[in-house]
Parts: C-alpha cells; sequence; structure tokens
C-alpha cells in the first residue's frame, strides 16, 4: 500500500514555515525535500493555488540557532509568493532560559 499524503492535507490555518537550526524548511511541519528556496517557492504557490481564497498571512517559526540568512530567505519566498502578513516566532530548544 502506497503511504501518498494529497497536498490539501498540509493545509491547516494559520498557514506556517518552520526553520531549522539545520537551515531546512518545513510547510506546516512537514519537512521539505531540501532548503533550496525554489523548493520553498514551489511548495507555497501549490498550496496558494489549492486555496485560492486563503488568507494571505504567514508565521515563520524559526529555531533560535537557525542562520539569519535562511529567515531572511523564507521572509523573501514568502513576500514573492504574495504572503503580505508575515509573523515571526523564534521557537527556542528546551531546557534553555
Amino acid at each position: 500500500e502506497s503511504s501518498s499524503t494529497s497536498l490539501s492535507e498540509f493545509i491547516t490555518e494559520p498557514l506556517a514555515i518552520g526553520v531549522t537550526a539545520q537551515g531546512a524548511y518545513l510547510v506546516n511541519g512537514r519537512a521539505l525535500l531540501d532548503n533550496r528556496a525554489e523548493t520553498l517557492a514551489k511548495a507555497l504557490h501549490e498550496i496558494a493555488a489549492l486555496e485560492a481564497d486563503m488568507l494571505r498571512s504567514i508565521t515563520l517559526m524559526a529555531d533560535a540557532d537557525a542562520s539569519h540568512q535562511a529567515v531572511i530567505t523564507a521572509m523573501d519566498v514568502a513576500s514573492k509568493q504574495g504572503y503580505t502578513e508575515i509573523n515571526i516566532a523564534t521557537i527556542r530548544p528546551t531546557g534553555t532560559d
């Protein structure tokens, strides 16, 4: 049996991009194939195509140790995909003050 997951299963409100300490991107908690801006753009574009009437807001959740460049790249990609409201949150590793 194939464990194929449709893209529509990734859509939740609000839409969220995660950035790990290693610079990997996640969309709604699902890891992308690689950490290229083009891959992130394609994932956001596909979700937007499925949800044409969705809010144009996105939450960017970055690990506290994520590189500044990885976070800026995610913001740039989201902006170019038409997201007009970008909320940013930093995720601290467990056990830190």
